[in-house]
């Protein structure tokens, strides 16, 4: 039995979406979650939740924002501390990234004024970027941590503000995120490595510190481990959440008590 010219082009159509369904031609829209009200852009969309590794309770991480070094009109820079409790008690420095920040500084205070929070804050979920979203990839990288900012000390302040994420990218400045650079620390460049690696070592659930000029005394080099007074410092500080005015008060009651060891052993 013959079929109708109509059936003829129905059926070839049908053939050729199958067709183009399983080599991939169409997919089906990513969706995040997001906040009531918000409407889904297409850079929200372009990430998917992915469950890369496990929560990393011994490790935390330290962005060290140098507000002194502004950076031929790239923004502020600095670097991001990967340490790790260790076994014998002792914290252990295992990874060092090159870092950059918001256009307009640090200081978070409202949505949109492209800068970066400051405080204490936790990794929420790790999340991947499909690479073809060419674009967003080369300006964020293949990974983003999402942070819990504003946590609740900011909200208690009014700050306002959503999607503040660890993410990778090109050298420059962002509209408030953290963002984890390739190269070293002295000589920063675009790249989407170094972004994999942290999302390796960086879970859900760890805690990170955003702190504009954090004393060196309370960090270490790659591969060496902390001063036993760095170590109590981050315990202890570290043991709860924490508002960024009372770490400030914290940093400074080590700092003095720091230099009046110096004098006192001079």
């Amino acid at each position: 039995m013959k079929l109708s010219s109509k059936r003829r082009t129905s059926a070839k159509f049908l053939f050729t979406l199958i067709v183009l369904l399983t080599a991939g031609a169409f997919t089906l829209p990513i969706t995040s979650d997001i906040a009531p009200g918000e409407a889904i852009t297409e850079l929200e969309a372009s990430w998917s939740n992915y469950a890369y590794n496990e929560p990393h309770e011994k490790r935390f991480i330290v962005f060290r924002i140098n507000n002194e070094d502004q950076t031929k009109g790239k923004g502020l820079r600095g670097y991001a501390t990967v340490m790790e409790r260790q076994q014998d008690g002792t914290i252990k420095v295992i990874r060092k990234y090159p870092t950059a920040y918001g256009a307009k500084g640090a200081g978070k205070v409202k949505s949109g004024d492209l800068r970066t929070p400051l405080g204490v804050y936790t990794i929420l979920n790790t999340e991947q970027r499909r690479r073809k979203h060419r674009r967003e990839f080369q300006k964020f990288g293949g990974w983003s941590l999402p942070l819990n900012y504003p946590n609740a000390f900011d909200q208690a302040q009014g700050r306002t503000g959503y999607a503040i994420k660890i993410h990778g990218g090109r050298n420059g400045n962002t509209l408030g995120c953290p963002r984890i650079l390739d190269g070293t620390i002295d000589r920063p460049k675009m790249g989407h490595k170094n972004i994999a690696d942290f999302a390796k070592l960086c879970g859900k659930d760890t805690k990170v510190v955003i702190m504009e000029n954090i004393p060196e005394t309370l960090l270490a080099d790659q591969d060496e481990t902390l001063s036993p007074e760095a170590v109590r410092f981050w315990n202890n500080t570290l043991r709860e959440d924490i508002s960024y005015e009372a770490l400030l008060s914290k940093v400074t009651t080590f700092t003095n008590r720091l230099n009046r060891i110096l004098l006192a052993n001079a």
